[in-house]
């Protein structure tokens, strides 16, 4: 790994994606590395094996110096700065006027940049000093590092010099009383022969009694050992629509605060059905591999028009409602069945699900994988369509069973089907199948012209990506706010 040294006291200012332009301020001597950790991942590398003479620190007054001309220079300028960030060649709490080099950034910022923070990025190890604990807590982003639940993970990755305590450490952490972010860098791998991995259930479970909050993404499964253990924890928050993942029932009980974030790629699914849809009426994908191996076949692939169409749409909820709304550009009838009643609006009218099945020219899925939803759409359900149809799936592979399914397909009961989800999508949705056999079932559908797949990206977009994200972050904030 390529690593490198801070050569100046200030350095940037850089654009930091969590941070914003961040202004660096390296209180370590800029020929080697100075720290408390020896961390295998650290992108200045290594403590030297000894120092060959006294180490000189950034005297504070050369650091006040150089900080208040950078920063008189920034506002000159009219630069932008959002914060000022303690980091370096090492571990910033190490240097014996740190204390004093805190009191004064914030008397320059109070003058210069007001509106901007100031953060330390600190490895915790010198949190027992009341100086550097009192420093840290005056900062605005007091960011400390925990790399691990267990002590020998921490030594694996981190290699501290010295003793370390991790019972200690956290419980020092805790001191903070909150005015602290944790940061953890999550790592998976081999060093020296041994393996270090800071990411498995185990480890979280070691230290989730310390949080009253927890963000997961669909491979992270959360159950009732998992709550047990997080005797603290007041919400869990998905980056993601449903939340199969995590023992709902069990979390309810226990008081835990449920946030999903549907909101955030509502939009793209709605896009990927209508994209998906109008792909199968028009054999695009079928008509675009067939020109690639030289073939122009067009009586073959005459398709069909969406206008004059009746749209049934299962699950009426924020996906339902957005593959809706992009139907509104075309000349047809949508329906909506939903357990919830009052759900229909100017978009799509709510039915029985009877109606539904009587009318629908097309099926749209947009519902959760529940024990209701669970094979819902099998040979009885199928069969129970007064018409043939188009199936579209964007929602979750076990709803629907791919047998009946693709035997609907040879019958010509199911016209074609579009298939975002599929029934043997792990849980976690990043593969399929482990043993290398294929069902006989699925290989009907991957040779079928008149059925399209993808790998469960519908929502999978770079913009859904970032509101994701901050739908989680909206959400959390103000579940957080309204609590404490």
């Amino acid at each position: 790994m390529a690593t490198f040294l801070f050569d100046k006291i200030i350095f940037g200012p850089v654009k930091s994606r969590r941070l914003g332009v961040s202004l660096g301020i390296n209180l370590l001597p800029n020929d080697c590395k100075l720290c408390s950790f020896n961390c295998i991942y650290c992108e200045c590398g290594w403590n030297p094996d000894h120092y060959e003479q006294k180490i000189n620190f950034h005297p504070k007054d050369q650091v006040k110096e150089s900080l208040f001309e950078k920063l008189s220079l920034m506002k000159a300028n009219n630069e932008d700065l959002d914060v000022i960030t303690f980091a370096g060649n090492g571990e910033p709490t190490l240097h014996p006027e740190f204390s004093e080099i805190i009191n004064y950034t914030i008397e320059v910022r109070n003058q210069v940049f007001p509106q901007a923070r100031i953060a330390v990025l600190s490895n915790s190890s010198m949190i027992h000093k009341k100086s550097v604990f009192e420093a840290l807590n005056k900062v605005d982003d007091n960011i400390l590092k925990l790399d691990g639940g267990t002590e020998e993970t921490i030594i694996n990755l981190d290699q501290p010099v010295g003793k370390f305590n991790l019972n200690n450490t956290v419980e020092l952490l805790s001191k903070f009383d909150g005015n602290l972010i944790i940061q953890t860098l999550f790592i998976r791998g081999e060093y020296e022969g041994k393996i270090i991995d800071n990411t498995t259930k185990e480890e979280i479970e070691a230290k989730i009694a310390d949080y009253n909050g927890i963000v997961i993404r669909s491979r992270f499964k959360i159950d009732k050992t998992f709550l047990d253990k997080a005797v603290n924890l007041q919400f869990i928050a998905r980056v993601g629509a449903g939340l199969e993942s995590i023992d709902c029932d069990y979390a309810e009980q226990k008081n835990i605060h449920l946030i999903a974030a549907p909101e955030g790629n509502r939009n793209a699914v709605g896009e990927q059905a209508l994209g998906m849809l109008l792909s199968l009426f028009n054999n695009l994908n079928k008509a675009d591999r067939e020109v690639r191996e030289g073939k122009w076949i067009r009586e073959g692939n005459r398709g069909y028009e969406l206008d004059g169409k009746t749209v049934g749409i299962i699950g009426y909820g924020n996906m339902g409602k957005a593959f809706a709304k992009k139907l509104r550009g075309f000349d047809v009838e949508v329906l909506c069945y939903d357990i919830q009643p009052m759900v229909g609006d100017a978009n799509a009218k709510q039915v029985t699900l009877e109606e539904l099945q009587q009318k629908a020219d097309v099926l749209s899925l947009h519902i959760p994988w529940t024990p209701e939803t669970d094979k819902m759409v099998n040979a009885d359900f199928i069969n129970a369509f007064a018409k043939p149809f188009w199936l579209i799936n964007t929602a979750r592979g076990k709803s629907v069973v791919t047998k009946d399914l693709a035997e609907a397909l040879q019958s010509g009961k199911v016209k074609g089907a579009a298939l975002d989800v599929l029934e043997y999508e792990k849980l976690s949705f990043e593969n399929l199948f482990t043993n290398g056999s294929t069902p006989e079932a699925f290989q009907y559908l991957l040779d079928a012209d008149n059925v399209l797949l993808s790998p469960h990206i519908a929502g999978w977009t770079f913009e859904s990506h970032q509101k994701l994200a901050q739908v989680i972050a909206d959400k959390s904030r103000l579940f957080w706010e309204r609590t404490c």
